[in-house]
C-alpha cells in the first residue's frame, strides 16, 4: 500500500526552532519529527516551500530528494499572464505582455496572479467607455508599481 501525504508551504507548519517558541509550537514540531521518522515503506511525504533555508534542519534532513523550481523567465511569465488573462478583453499586445513580463522578474506564478487579479479589479473601477471592463496597458503598468 502507497500512501501520498503533501503540505504545501511546509515552512508555516515546521519554521526553524527557537527559545521564544511556545510549548504547544515546540510539540507540534516534535511530533510531525518523530511521524516522519517512524514512516512505514512507501509513505511519500510531499511538501513546497518559498523559504527552504526557514525549514528547521531536522526536518530538512527527512526529505531525502530536494528538487528546486526556479521562478519563472520572461517568456514563462508572458505565458502566465496570458493564462491568468484568459477570455478578459485588454488591450495588451503580444508585444505589451512580453514587455511587461520582462519588468515582472523575481516574480512567482502566484505573484503574477495576483498581479493580474489586481489589474483586472482596478480596471474594473476605473471609467470605462464601454460596458465591458477590458485592461489597457497604462492600468497593468499603475498595478505594476504599486
Amino acid at each position: 500500500m502507497h500512501t501520498l501525504g503533501t503540505h504545501a508551504q511546509v515552512d508555516a507548519l515546521v519554521s526553524a526552532r527557537t527559545d521564544g517558541e511556545n510549548d504547544t509550537t515546540r510539540r507540534l514540531k516534535n511530533e510531525l519529527l518523530v511521524r516522519m521518522s517512524e514512516a512505514a515503506q512507501g509513505v511519500l511525504v510531499l511538501a513546497a516551500t518559498n523559504v527552504p533555508w526557514a525549514l528547521d534542519p531536522a526536518v530538512r534532513r527527512r526529505f531525502e530528494r530536494r528538487i528546486h523550481v526556479p521562478l519563472p523567465e520572461a517568456e514563462a511569465r508572458a505565458t502566465l499572464l496570458r493564462i491568468h488573462l484568459g477570455t478578459t478583453p485588454h488591450e495588451l499586445s503580444a508585444h505589451e505582455v512580453l514587455r511587461l513580463a520582462t519588468r515582472l522578474d523575481g516574480f512567482s506564478g502566484s505573484d503574477l496572479s495576483v498581479l493580474v487579479r489586481g489589474a483586472l479589479r482596478e480596471a474594473q473601477h476605473a471609467p470605462q467607455r464601454s460596458e465591458k471592463p477590458s485592461m489597457h496597458p497604462s492600468v497593468v503598468e499603475a498595478v505594476t508599481i504599486l
